[in-house]
């Protein structure tokens, strides 16, 4: 059972709480983790309470709850989940220190979210973590969603290639050149060669719309049936199709920086939750 009050989730199994969190509104979701060794069902999902199906979502909030590394790159920590007993020395003093850091400017080389904007802020003295890194959303855009990030974008500085799926869109000066990316433990991920010809990027396709250079830019995906259109300060950039992997992210290309200000997440969603999902507020679930 998770139980919500609007500042914190706990959860328990079999009457037994286990953990309780910060609550996080950039990631109002209910998602179940599944091992791909393993075999997972469920059943019996029931709502109780006074349910509230936001209009849309804030995906940028302090724990940066919902981003996640899924490609190659620099990892991300939650700084607010529960430690526990037992837990590595290494991460608690971790998340202390960005926590202390976080007080006085972003993190170094790492994503944070930063005085409301998700930011990721190179160290310029220590060229060795200038790789590129990307993070994406858990949660894949269905039929009717619609994302949209404003980002700031100065050429060879602080720049932003949108991720769908598994094409990353490198924008550049001269057009948008689609690739492919990457997936952590993949094969050719490893490869001394992917740079070059696995994932190498397409020549450049709508050249005459580029970002606007030093100044706040707008990318929106859209999903539609089994198409995903991108749109770049309203002028369609591409459209890609919506196959089995439909989640969306932030690229930070080598040695450069990224901001991005806003991301907001809308969707064609119910105003309430389906009634045979939900228990009212005067019964009593029952057990199973």
């Amino acid at each position: 059972m998770i139980m919500m009050d609007g500042v914190s989730a706990a959860a328990s199994c079999n009457s037994e709480d286990y953990v309780t969190i910060t609550s996080s509104g950039s990631f109002p979701f209910l998602t179940v983790s599944h091992h791909d060794s393993r075999t997972t069902k469920l059943n019996k999902i029931r709502v109780e309470g006074d349910v509230i199906i936001p209009r849309e979502v804030n995906l940028i909030s302090p724990t940066m709850r919902g981003w996640s590394t899924v490609s190659a790159g620099l990892g991300l920590v939650d700084s607010m989940l529960p430690e526990g007993e037992g837990k590595n020395q290494y991460f608690k003093q971790a998340r202390k220190s960005q926590q202390k850091q976080l007080r006085s400017g972003p993190l170094e080389s790492l994503w944070c979210a930063y005085e409301g904007e998700i930011v990721f802020q190179r160290v310029a003295t220590n060229p060795g973590v200038s790789s590129e890194t990307s993070i994406q959303y858990l949660r894949p855009l269905f039929d009717g969603d619609s994302v949209t990030l404003t980002f700031w974008w100065e050429s060879g500085e602080t720049e932003l290639f949108p991720i769908v799926g598994r094409t990353a869109l490198q924008l550049t000066p001269q057009g948008t050149q689609p690739r492919w990316m990457p997936l952590k433990d993949e094969l050719t991920a490893s490869l001394s060669l992917w740079n070059e010809e696995v994932f190498a990027a397409t020549e450049p396709i709508a050249t005459e719309n580029i970002p606007i250079e030093t100044a706040w830019n707008t990318i929106a995906m859209k999903r539609s049936g089994n198409t995903i259109a991108v749109t770049l300060n309203g002028e369609l950039l591409l459209e890609l199709p919506a196959d089995n992997m439909t989640r969306y992210g932030l690229l930070c290309p080598e040695g450069r920086n990224l901001k991005v200000k806003t991301a907001v997440l809308t969707g064609d969603w119910p105003e309430i939750p389906p009634t045979d999902l939900t228990i009212p507020n005067h019964a009593s679930p029952k057990s199973p």
